[in-house]
């Protein structure tokens, strides 16, 4: 008597799904990558035009403390150190309104300083759970004055998790720097 083959289940189509799936996920992988690598890239060439600015905005220390934030002018969304590529200016500079951005040095009255700090959450037993804090610093540039120091808190972290981490409050940030009041200094 013969041996009858058993016929596998779901055809050429069941090994081939699979292998599909796979090589579309690398290659979007691969697109990723090299997507987010242009970007850096062509922020680097946008801030060449500050090149040596940066660490003069930073090293304001003069204080005219305002009660209310504000901006006098065109404005700079700078990060307090630069990321892995180089760059120093904060993504959301990118997404202001036209009208708000400082595209040369020339062109700068306000810099915003920022830096986001991962800090300890404390509540009830979660003590190893930590929030997103984005502190802040506002530069009037033609008086190299700070007139504005301040903190918008991230939100807590979600779920009982003792090792979780809350968002960065990215989007408060860019909300609160997107409607900056302008404010005329007049010269003497």
């Amino acid at each position: 008597m013969a041996k009858q083959k058993k016929k596998k289940k779901g055809g050429c189509l069941s090994s081939f799904l699979p292998a599909t799936v796979f090589v579309l996920a690398i290659a979007f992988a691969i697109y990723t990558y090299f997507q987010e690598d242009d970007i850096a890239k062509e922020h680097l060439r946008f801030e060449q035009y500050f090149k040596g600015n940066f660490e003069k905005y930073l090293a304001v220390e003069k204080e005219n403390i305002q009660e209310k934030p504000l901006r006098t002018g065109k404005l700079l969304l700078m990060n307090t150190r630069p990321n892995s590529y180089g760059v120093w200016l904060n993504p959301m500079f990118y997404d202001l309104p036209e009208e708000m951005k400082a595209l040369s040095p020339e062109e700068v009255s306000t810099v915003v300083i920022m830096e986001y700090k991962k800090e300890t959450y404390v509540e009830g037993i979660r003590e190893s759970s930590h929030t997103w804090n984005a502190y802040f610093r506002i530069i009037d540039w033609p008086s190299r004055t700070i007139l504005y120091r301040g903190v918008i808190e991230g939100e807590p972290p979600s779920g009982e998790d003792q090792m979780s981490t809350g968002p960065k409050p990215s989007y408060e940030m860019f909300d609160f720097v997107s409607r900056l009041p302008e404010k005329q200094i007049r010269e003497n």
